[in-house]
């Protein structure tokens, strides 16, 4: 290559650097342009003094926690334990709901099934009432010794309890980033939050979890 072509290429080469160079200049500057408008707005945003909408009523309050629950109540007196068992050789019924309520009495209702099929003079249905369960009335307790930092109403939070355990399997030990086989098995568990939620019945407070809850209420 002679001394003149190589300082054309030289000199293509330097307007190239210099076209590319002008090009990466402009788009840093329209960038920077973008960030400091944006910067702009966000501080106007954060100076801008906050005022309720017109559909607000002016006054800014916490989340307020539930304060009654709904109850199974017999003769107005709430239902605290409950439990439904499976019967047999009592013709039209399968389920038999046995409750007890705050005054310490126990009732067996019928549940899952037409009522009005039952031949109530069966000596097999002595002391079943005749009412289904799901039609029992229901009434509104105020919750007590609520727990504020709990928007639900409970009293007391159990955390990460084990409600339930599962069958034995192969333990894996996964810390190393890959699963390694330990040769031990352990029993799977499920842990959830318990809650404890208490109402108040003739000057005497009730505490009920959840779990308990999901059996008495239908």
């Amino acid at each position: 290559m002679s001394e003149e072509t190589k300082n054309e290429v030289d000199a293509q080469q330097d307007a190239l650097q210099d076209a590319l160079h002008a090009r990466l200049d402009e788009i840093q500057g329209k960038m920077q342009e973008t960030i400091d408008s944006q910067a702009k707005t966000i501080q106007e945003l954060k100076d801008r003094p906050t005022r309720p909408s017109d559909d607000d009523d002016g006054i800014l309050v916490d989340r307020q926690s539930a304060h009654t629950m709904r109850m199974p109540v017999v003769d107005g007196v709430p239902v605290i334990k409950g439990k439904s068992e499976r019967v047999t050789g009592i013709e039209g019924i399968d389920y038999l709901m046995k409750v007890e309520t705050a005054d310490s009495k126990k009732y067996s209702f019928p549940i899952g099934c037409d009522i009005s099929k039952l031949n109530f003079t069966d000596s097999k249905l002595k002391g079943i009432e005749s009412t289904s369960y799901e039609n029992i009335k229901t009434k509104d307790f105020a919750l007590q010794n609520i727990d504020t930092n709990d928007l639900t109403g409970a009293s007391k939070v159990d955390k990460g309890q084990i409600v339930s355990e599962g069958n034995k399997i192969p333990e894996v030990d996964r810390s190393s980033g890959n699963p390694v086989m330990t040769g031990r098995k352990i029993r799977t568990v499920v842990r959830n939050d318990v809650r404890h939620y208490t109402i108040e019945h003739g000057g005497e407070l009730f505490t009920i979890d959840n779990e308990m809850l999901g059996n008495i209420r239908v």
